[in-house]
């Protein structure tokens, strides 16, 4: 948690000036509503908030020696990956991990969301995953900041 500086600890609120909205229809049949601005002026403003929960955001990317491991060990490895991140939520270090889906980068593999107070920490148990320690896995980790409470995780 990150309070703001006092000067800047001013009740959050938002302004909205002469909006119009128009509802359409997205690409899978959702409808959405685009709101359309008369000038900048009208565009809507907020505070930022009060207090921060911080997260260490790990991104997933193919490895060097990915396109190398195949077969049987490929699918070791995925086992041994998959029991890594069941063991790090286990131990109450990750809240929640995924593969991605039409990314824009396909060396991009998936994400985990670490909360154990520092980068260097998170990177030492994201670099533990077996499929990392082959290869298979590389790691990018970064501070990930949300608003305080404004993402749960089921226990």
């Amino acid at each position: 948690m990150i309070p703001l500086a006092k000067s800047r600890q001013r009740k959050r609120r938002a302004h909205y000036s002469e909006v119009r909205t128009r509802l359409t229809v997205d690409t899978r049949g959702r409808s959405i509503a685009v709101m359309k601005h008369d000038d900048d002026a009208a565009l809507p403003t907020a505070e930022p908030p009060l207090e921060f929960d911080v997260y260490e955001l790990v991104l997933l990317r193919r490895g060097d020696r990915a396109t190398a491991i195949d077969g049987d060990e490929l699918e070791r490895l995925q086992g041994q990956h998959l029991g890594h991140l069941a063991a790090m939520k286990d131990a109450g270090h990750l809240r929640v991990a995924g593969p991605l889906s039409e990314q824009p980068d396909d060396d991009w593999r998936g994400v985990s969301l670490y909360q154990v107070g520092s980068l260097d920490e998170a990177r030492r148990l994201a670099e533990s995953d077996p499929s990392v320690r082959a290869g298979r896995l590389r790691v990018d980790v970064m501070h990930w900041y949300t608003e305080k409470g404004a993402v749960t995780f089921p226990q």
